[in-house]
């Protein structure tokens, strides 16, 4: 477990792992602030990140945030993966993501009650059957896709309106 009441719980900036990443089976981190509880933008793994069976929570800013993260496998938040953020920002945000693989969030479940719970920027392929559940509010919607490629099935629940924005970037 990791905890960090003013700020993330692990900052990894530009980290590079030529192999995989773990952060599963029983990983807890706890934040606070818009940097996020875990932050690794701009950061490149060489094979897997994996998240199954994580929690993860920042009640003021987002849960993890990995803008510009390059992974050559299979970016995993499957099972029962928790995942709780807070704001626009969005509890889970890849914006300008480069997954080889895939993104695998078939269990997993996403939520923000002040913005948008998966909030997503570039080329992938994105599983999120197998009871994915995504809780947001906003204008913006509950999980916001720009050009993403979506294999299998897509299921969202929200309390109120699901709502799913998908974008190719074009005007």
């Amino acid at each position: 477990m990791i905890i960090d009441s003013h700020g993330p719980a692990l900052s990894g900036d530009r980290l590079q792992v030529s192999g995989s990443a773990f952060f599963s089976e029983g990983f807890s981190a706890f934040g606070q602030g818009s940097r996020g509880t875990i932050r690794l933008p701009g950061s490149s793994v060489g094979a897997d990140i994996d998240f199954a069976n994580a929690l993860i929570v920042n009640e003021s800013g987002p849960a993890i945030g990995m803008d510009g993260v390059s992974v050559t496998g299979v970016l995993i938040f499957r099972q029962v993966t928790s995942i709780s953020g807070a704001g626009d920002l969005g509890a889970v945000r890849f914006l300008d993501a480069g997954i080889r693989s895939q993104l695998d969030l078939r269990g997993a479940s996403i939520e923000n009650s002040t913005g948008v719970a998966l909030a997503i920027e570039g080329t992938l392929s994105v599983f999120m059957d197998g009871d994915f559940i995504a809780k947001g509010s906003g204008a913006p919607g509950t999980v916001r896709m720009s050009e993403v490629s979506i294999g299998g099935r897509l299921h969202c629940f929200a309390e109120q309106e699901a709502r799913l924005t998908l974008s190719t970037g074009g005007s």
